[in-house]
């Protein structure tokens, strides 16, 4: 995965999955994802990554760890 700017690095995944949205390939991850930019970790149920807009969708139990900060919530647009 990428993202503007900088790698985005897939740790875990249950189910990876490729579909075609408006011609354009859209990466759905889901179950106990963990990927990471920087230092940066992302945990969530479901990610779903849109490369021509460099936007990843996160929902289900999302938590994002960067140093000592955490933000919890149910669904993010991470950009």
């Amino acid at each position: 995965l990428f993202s503007h700017g900088s790698r985005l690095d897939l740790f875990h995944a249950y189910l990876s999955r490729v579909l075609k949205s408006g011609g354009e390939e859209v990466q759905i991850l889901e179950g106990n994802v963990h990927v990471r930019q920087d230092t940066v970790d992302i945990y969530c149920d479901t990610a779903t990554y849109y490369p021509a807009e460099s936007r990843l969708e996160l929902s289900g139990n999302v938590r994002i760890l960067r140093n000592q900060e955490t933000m919890t919530a149910e669904t993010v647009t991470y950009l």
